[in-house]
């Protein structure tokens, strides 16, 4: 969770921010974003920037307080103003402006929920892993000699050609009708039937 902890540049009051393992400075900017990235006229709208110092995270609102993007710093310097920078999704364009002021965040609920999926994470391997069997040393192995045998001794001889099929003299509806016809000689024809209707030998 943050802590309501404001401090501003231009005021003396107060002690410094205390940095510890388990805050981190959040700087807020003033800035203004466009969404015309193509347009030489641009429109540009006054925003809020978070630059969140822990994670190099840089959040930006709209005048309401509504969400417009964010984006991971990525350069070897600080957010400094006048920088610029494109937001990862949206298409959306920020001129960085003068910081507000800085506040510490409480980091250690963060820390505190890695610090458990981490553990759920090593938890769940080794549960994943199968269990570890004890393996006894070389000396105890009775070593026998390998005897290695020939392909052919394995499978044995092969029979018949093997990669091209045998096919048969008569195809199955061939057979079927020769079964199914009684045997006929060559001098008795079937008898045809005329145009009226009638048949004749």
């Amino acid at each position: 969770m943050t802590t309501a902890v404001q401090t501003t540049q231009s005021s003396t009051l107060g002690a410094p921010p205390q940095s510890s393992a388990t805050t981190a400075p959040v700087r807020e900017h003033a800035c203004l974003f466009t969404h015309d990235l193509r347009r030489k006229q641009k429109r540009w709208q006054d925003g809020r920037l978070k630059y969140h110092t822990f994670n190099r995270r840089v959040m930006v609102y709209d005048e309401r307080g509504n969400f417009v993007g964010d984006v991971h710093w990525r350069e070897d310097y600080d957010l400094a103003d006048g920088d610029e920078v494109e937001l990862e999704r949206g298409g959306v364009l920020i001129q960085i402006g003068e910081c507000l002021g800085s506040r510490d965040q409480d980091l250690s609920d963060l820390i505190d929920k890695r610090a458990q999926e981490r553990a759920q994470r090593q938890a769940a391997a080794a549960a994943r892993r199968p269990p570890v069997t004890a393996v006894p040393p070389l000396h105890d192995i009775k070593q026998h000699p390998i005897s290695r045998k020939h392909l052919h001794d394995v499978i044995g001889t092969p029979s018949g050609h093997h990669g091209r099929a045998v096919l048969p003299k008569e195809s199955p509806y061939e057979e079927r009708r020769q079964r199914q016809l009684p045997p006929h000689s060559d001098d008795i024809r079937p008898a045809k039937e005329t145009e009226k209707g009638g048949f004749f030998p």
